[in-house]
Order: C-alpha cells, then sequence, then structure tokens
C-alpha cells in the first residue's frame, strides 16, 4: 500500500520518490506533508500543469481526494494504511461520472498536438 501511495504523489506532483531537489534527503511523502504543513494548500505541491488544468473546476475536489487517499497509503505506521479495497471505492466515489461512463480526458491542452499524451480521468 505504501509504494502505491508514492505512486500516486509521484503523479501528482510530477516528482520523483527522491527528487533531488527535497530538502535534507526527504522522500517524496515528507517532502508533501512538509509543504502542506497541516494546511490545505495544495498549490504546494501539485504538478502546475495540473493546477492549471483543474483550479477553479469540478475536478479540483476530485484531485484533493485522490491526494487524501495517497497520503493515508503512504502512512509511516502499516497499520494506519487503507485496505486496497477501500482504495479503490474511494477513488471511484471520487468521480461519479467516471463509474457511470461520463469520463473525459484531463488533457484538454494537448489534445490533437503530435506526440502529446492523454490521461483519462478515470482511475
Amino acid at each position: 500500500m505504501y509504494s502505491y501511495g508514492v505512486v500516486l504523489l509521484e503523479l501528482l506532483t510530477r516528482r520523483t520518490a527522491v527528487d533531488p531537489s527535497f530538502p535534507d534527503n526527504t522522500d517524496i511523502v515528507g517532502w508533501v506533508l512538509s509543504a502542506l504543513n497541516g494546511t490545505d494548500k495544495i498549490e504546494a505541491v501539485y504538478d502546475p500543469a495540473l493546477m492549471e488544468e483543474v483550479f477553479g473546476t469540478v475536478e479540483m475536489e476530485e484531485v484533493r481526494k485522490v491526494l487524501s487517499v495517497a497520503l493515508r497509503c503512504a502512512a509511516r505506521e502499516a497499520s494506519q494504511r487503507p485496505s486496497m479495497a477501500a482504495v479503490v471505492k474511494e477513488l471511484t466515489d471520487a468521480r461519479p461520472a467516471a463509474a457511470s461512463g461520463g469520463g473525459r480526458s484531463l488533457s484538454k491542452s494537448n489534445q490533437g498536438r503530435p506526440g502529446s499524451q492523454s490521461y483519462s480521468s478515470a482511475y
């Protein structure tokens, strides 16, 4: 479960698990927790391109929920981590439209450009 949380954090922040930009050999979990410092200022940790894509949209709350799931998966104590079944349910519930087939691509700005990637919003 811990590794799954780390992978989610890597996707949300577009940083590696042990990014050289982190202070004092901090890992991604410690960096995110430190940057958030008990606040909900997610802009401090999210990938700027992701923030540009979702800021002010309904997807912003979905992205917040994914961050919450990621941090719980990456809890230091294994007993504090959710089960995979709970994670699947939370991620599915975070995006009700995806469950009913109403998902859309999150990458509007790159569509149609050669070499661009399109990311599905379905988890």
